[in-house]
């Protein structure tokens, strides 16, 4: 979105800049990041990730222009540009992907859910080109399929939102639900199955060193006209050099034009571009001949909903599987019941008198070593012992 070209300046806010001092840091560490944003108004344009993926740079694709089923397109087109790129095998982490209100995908926010299917894809084939991918949602509970699957750190910060609450209750444990709700700004639960035993853990982040606040139209406009300026003369020095001409002097400059535009120095930039497109001219006058247009590659809607259906093929195939495999552990659950430590479905759960609740038979043999004789009473009313019904029709374990 929009809101992250703050990024390329750097932070002011004065509230954000008096938390530094308990971070160790100082106001003159606040910074801006390298980088540039464009502004989407086509969803079927092609990106060039490669061009785009450079080490220590962000790239910010705005899409705040486009209507929500076009930036259902644009996220499919996105992830389908990944798979043509033919990256290289890499085992750690090289590219991070990130989608903002990833939720708008979703058809009760007013996207088609096609979007989500390549999302999906994302979470389970990028990693091994090293590529990660970062969904940032206000809504967690609407998460589904394969992307809960291959999530391996969540991060929650506060919210009052019921369902992701009701899911981190029946997941984790009410204890997390105070805390997170009481949590200060800037303090968020994290949870990665390799830290911690599993366990959610509070962090407090360190305060931001860019802008809270994103560039005011005026200023993407900027961006998007000298970006354009930019992309047009690239293409001339192009046909230039297949022409013959030696343009190698005023690529250097094309660069030094470009950087200026990252850094939002856009007065540089237009002596810059000024002076090369000057040069420019000549040499087509020179040659007696014109430029072909610059125009931006487009993907045909064919080929996107192509890669689309092949998602919904690929989903339904995990679907099934996954079916077939839930259906083969019920099978020995039933014939064996769970373990020890084994959790119960989620209808299952038992919630006691005091309030806690009892996802395993460990967690049961916990809150009863814990408990007071008048709760653990409250149990065995009218002749019955609801703990042993409970391990009888939940657990279901023969020996016990």
């Amino acid at each position: 979105t929009a809101q992250w070209s703050g990024m390329l300046r750097k932070l002011e806010d004065k509230k954000i800049l008096a938390y530094y001092d308990e971070f160790g840091m100082k106001p003159k560490d606040a910074r801006a990041f390298n980088g540039n944003v464009r502004s989407i108004s086509d969803p079927y344009e092609l990106i060039d990730l490669k061009k785009h993926l450079k080490p220590g740079e962000i790239q910010i694709f705005a899409l705040n222009k486009l209507d929500p089923k076009d930036i259902d397109i644009f996220v499919a087109n996105s992830v389908r540009e990944v798979f043509h790129q033919n990256f290289p095998e890499a085992r750690q982490l090289k590219y991070m992907l990130v989608y903002d209100e990833v939720h708008r995908l979703l058809p009760k926010f007013g996207g088609s859910g096609e979007g989500f299917l390549q999302i999906e894809r994302a979470c389970r084939e990028f990693r091994k080109w090293g590529i990660g991918v970062m969904l940032i949602s206000q809504v967690l509970a609407d998460f589904v399929g394969q992307i809960k699957a291959n999530i391996n750190t969540e991060v929650q910060m506060k919210t009052r939102d019921e369902g992701d609450l009701e899911r981190i209750r029946t997941k984790y444990g009410a204890e997390f639900i105070q805390s997170l709700v009481k949590s200060p700004v800037g303090s968020g639960m994290v949870q990665n199955s390799q830290w911690n035993r599993g366990n959610p853990y509070f962090v407090t982040f360190r305060p931001i060193m860019h802008n809270v606040k994103r560039l005011s139209d005026e200023e993407l406009d900027q961006y998007n006209k000298y970006n354009q300026i930019i992309d047009d003369i690239d293409f001339q020095l192009q046909q230039l050099e297949k022409l013959g001409q030696d343009v190698f002097d005023m690529k250097l400059e094309l660069k030094l034009a470009l950087d200026k535009v990252k850094s939002g120095n856009f007065n540089l930039v237009e002596i810059y571009v000024e002076g090369i497109k000057s040069r420019v001219e000549k040499l087509w006058g020179k040659l007696g001949k014109k430029p072909e247009p610059f125009q931006r590659k487009r993907v045909s809607e064919d080929e996107v909903r192509a890669d689309i259906e092949k998602a919904k093929s690929e989903r339904a195939q995990v679907e099934q599987k996954e079916a077939q495999t839930k259906v083969a552990e019920q099978g020995k659950k039933e014939k064996k019941g769970l373990g020890f430590d084994d959790d119960v479905e989620p209808s299952q759960i038992l919630k006691l008198n005091n309030g806690m609740l009892v996802t395993s038979l460990s967690s049961l043999y916990d809150e009863i070593a814990a408990m007071d004789e008048e709760t653990f009473q409250s149990h065995m009313k009218n002749g019955k012992n609801q703990f042993a019904e409970w391990i009888s029709t939940a657990v279901k374990h023969p020996e016990i």
